[in-house]
C-alpha cells in the first residue's frame, strides 16, 4: 500500500465515521423529542430503568429537561473560554470567530 492509497484509506474511513455519529445525533435528537412529548414516554422510562411510575416522573421533572439534553446549540462558550485563559490553557483570549470551525460537526 502506497502513502496515497493509505490517505485514501483513512479519509474513507473518517467520512463513514462521521455519517454514523451524524445518524447517532438524529437518532438521539429524535429521541429527545419523543421523550418530551409522548405520554408513553414516563412509562417506557421507568420500565427501562425499572423505577415505579412516580419514581420515573420525579426523576424526569426533577433532573432532566428538554433543554439540557439538546445537541443543537453550544451554549457557554464565553464562560468556558474566559476559564481556559484563566487557567492558562489558552495563550489568549479567543473570540468566536476564533473557534467557529470547532462547531462544523454539531447537528443543524
Amino acid at each position: 500500500m502506497t502513502i496515497d492509497e493509505a490517505g485514501r484509506s483513512q479519509r474513507r474511513q473518517a467520512a463513514g465515521l462521521a455519517a454514523e455519529v451524524i445518524g447517532f445525533l438524529k437518532a438521539y435528537k429524535k429521541s429527545v423529542v419523543w421523550a418530551y412529548s409522548s405520554p408513553l414516554a414516563l412509562d417506557a422510562y421507568a420500565k427501562l430503568s425499572g423505577q415505579s411510575s412516580d419514581a420515573a416522573k420525579y426523576i424526569f421533572q426533577e433532573f432532566t429537561s428538554k433543554e439540557g439534553a439538546q445537541i443543537d446549540q453550544i451554549k457557554g462558550e464565553d464562560r468556558v473560554l474566559a476559564k481556559a485563559v484563566a487557567a492558562k490553557r489558552l495563550p489568549r483570549a479567543l473570540t468566536h470567530k476564533d473557534i467557529e470551525g470547532v462547531y462544523d460537526l454539531v447537528l443543524k
